[in-house]
C-alpha cells in the first residue's frame, strides 16, 4: 500500500506539515507577541511570513528524510528525522531572529512554537499510521480469526524482557497520549474501528515502544443486555475511560470471536 500510494501520502504529509506549521506560528505569535492587534489586521501583515515558515519547515523535514517513506517507516526513525529537522529549525530560526532585531522583546514566541512543531510533526505521522493500521488489523480478524491476528502482532512488535521499560510516570503519561491519539484516528479517520480493534492496536503500539500493556476483554450487564468490551491496561490502570464496570476474562481467546459492537 505504502508503495502504490507512496507519492500521494507523501505530498499530503508535505501540504499538513506546511499548514499546521503556518497556523501554528501565526497562533503563537499574536497570543504571545501581539495579543491587542486585531486579527485581521494581525494576519494583513504577516500572512506571507507564516507561509515562508511552513514551507521552509516542510524543506527541513524533506532534507533530513522525514518523507522517505521507504527507509523511514519505522516511527523511530521518523521520530530522528523529525528530530533533526526540528533541532536545524531551532538553530536557523533563533539565527534569522537575533540577526534581524526586528522584534526581539516578542521573540520569546519562538522558544515555544520550535519544540512544538516537532511535537506536532511526530503525532502527525503516528496518526497517519493509525488511519493505515486499523483497517489492516480488521482485515486481519476476518481472515485471521482474534487469537492469530494476536499472534501476528506480538510478532512484528517483540519484546524482550530486557527492553521493556518500567512502568512509571513517564510510560503512563506516554501510553495515555497514545491511546487519546488511537481514539481519535477510530473515531474520526475514515475507518471506524471497533473497540477489540482499537484496542489491538494500541496494544500493539505501546508493545513496539516497550511500554508495558496488557489486552483485556470482558463483559458487564446494562439494562438486562450482557455487552462485551475490549480495552488496554497499564500499570494495572485501564487507558479507556469506558472500560469501568467491566469484568474481565482470565481467558478471553475463545471470546473474542465477533466483538466489535462496543
Amino acid at each position: 500500500m505504502i508503495r502504490r500510494h507512496g507519492q500521494t501520502l507523501r505530498l499530503s504529509l508535505m501540504l499538513v506539515d506546511g499548514t499546521l506549521a503556518a497556523v501554528l506560528s501565526l497562533a503563537l505569535y499574536q497570543l504571545t507577541a501581539h495579543p491587542k492587534v486585531p486579527t485581521a489586521d494581525f494576519l494583513d501583515s504577516f500572512w506571507m511570513r507564516a507561509v515562508l515558515y511552513g514551507v521552509g519547515w516542510v524543506a527541513l523535514l524533506y532534507i533530513n528524510g522525514a518523507y522517505r517513506l521507504r527507509a523511514h517507516w519505522t516511527l523511530a526513525g521518523e521520530v530522528s528525522a523529525v528530530a533533526r529537522a526540528t533541532v536545524w529549525l531551532s538553530l536557523l530560526g533563533m539565527t534569522t531572529l537575533f540577526l534581524s532585531a526586528s522584534d526581539v522583546p516578542g521573540s520569546g514566541w519562538a522558544l515555544l512554537l520550535f519544540p512544538l512543531q516537532g511535537v506536532l510533526a511526530v503525532a502527525l505521522r503516528l496518526l497517519v499510521r493509525l488511519v493505515l493500521l486499523l483497517p489492516a488489523i480488521g482485515a486481519a480478524l476476518n481472515l485471521l480469526g482474534f487469537k492469530r491476528t494476536r499472534d501476528l502482532l506480538a510478532r512484528l512488535a517483540p519484546t524482550p524482557a530486557d527492553q521493556e521499560r518500567l512502568a512509571g510516570a513517564s510510560t503512563a503519561d506516554e501510553a495515555q497520549r497514545i491511546a487519546r491519539l488511537v481514539a481519535v484516528a477510530a473515531h474520526h479517520g475514515p475507518y471506524r474501528a471497533t473497540c477489540l480493534r482499537q484496542s489491538l492496536a494500541l496494544w500493539w503500539l505501546l508493545r513496539r515502544r516497550g511500554i508495558p500493556a496488557e489486552l483485556r476483554i470482558g463483559v458487564r450487564k446494562d439494562s438486562g443486555d450482557l455487552q462485551a468490551h475490549a480495552w488496554v491496561e497499564h500499570a494495572g490502570a485501564p487507558l479507556d475511560p469506558g472500560s469501568p464496570g467491566y469484568v474481565a476474562f482470565a481467558d478471553f481467546d475463545s471470546r473474542a470471536t465477533g466483538l466489535g459492537s462496543t
